[in-house]
């Protein structure tokens, strides 16, 4: 070095930079590499992915767990079985049936309606007959009774019948019976009675008559 020559020294580089600014110095550390922010920048992401990958793995692992605890077997009940409506007296019926009042056995059909009051029963019904070749009666009688139980019905019927036969002969009938309903449409009944000539009124004969009734829409 020559005498009158000024030797300047380098500065050595700094690993960071100061920028100035207003009422305070920023410090901004530098790299050949990458800068520290950056830096800083991956390693944050590296250290999300690994917090990611810890939950990911415990949700794994707690659904491999429930999956191995054993359950308990689901018991389905049986559903109820269904009530069977108590049978109700009222409504209408129709049906067919024999009659032997002395001689001949007659046979005939009817149709009626009784009302139920509580365990009392009333009702009206009317029938058609066949007392012997050519001879064709027709009736209508007021019943009234009461129930025993759901299914027995205990009456008590009256009224007239019309025989055809030349001039009309009218007799009255009254008779006593008992009903038992087999199912909701279905019953039979039978009766012990009396009948006698309404002109002259007379008594008496003795009469027997026995039917099945059904009763629709049940």
């Amino acid at each position: 070095m020559r005498s009158g020559q000024h030797v300047v020294a380098s500065r050595p580089k700094l690993p960071y930079r100061l920028i100035p600014g207003p009422n305070r110095v920023i410090i901004r550390a530098e790299s050949k590499d990458k800068p520290a922010e950056r830096r800083c920048g991956d390693e944050k992401m590296k250290i999300n992915k690994a917090l990611i990958g810890v939950v990911a793995s415990a949700f794994v692992a707690t659904g491999a767990m429930a999956a191995d605890i054993p359950t308990a077997p689901i018991v389905v009940a049986p559903p109820a079985p269904m009530a069977t409506p108590a049978f109700n007296w009222t409504g209408m019926y129709f049906g067919g049936n024999y009659t032997r009042i002395v001689t001949p056995l007659q046979f005939g059909a009817h149709v009626g309606y009784n009302f139920a009051f509580g365990g009392a029963i009333v009702g009206v019904e009317g029938g058609v007959g066949l007392a012997a070749p050519g001879v064709i009666n027709a009736s209508v009688r007021a019943k009234a009774g009461f129930a025993v139980g759901e299914r027995l019905l205990l009456y008590g019927v009256a009224g007239v019948e019309v025989y055809l036969v030349g001039p009309a002969v009218a007799v009255w009938t009254a008779a006593g019976g008992a009903e038992f309903a087999i199912n909701h449409r279905v019953s039979v009944f039978a009766e012990v009675g009396v009948v006698g000539l309404l002109t002259p009124i007379d008594c008496c004969g003795l009469g027997l008559r026995a039917g099945v009734n059904f009763r629709p829409g049940r």
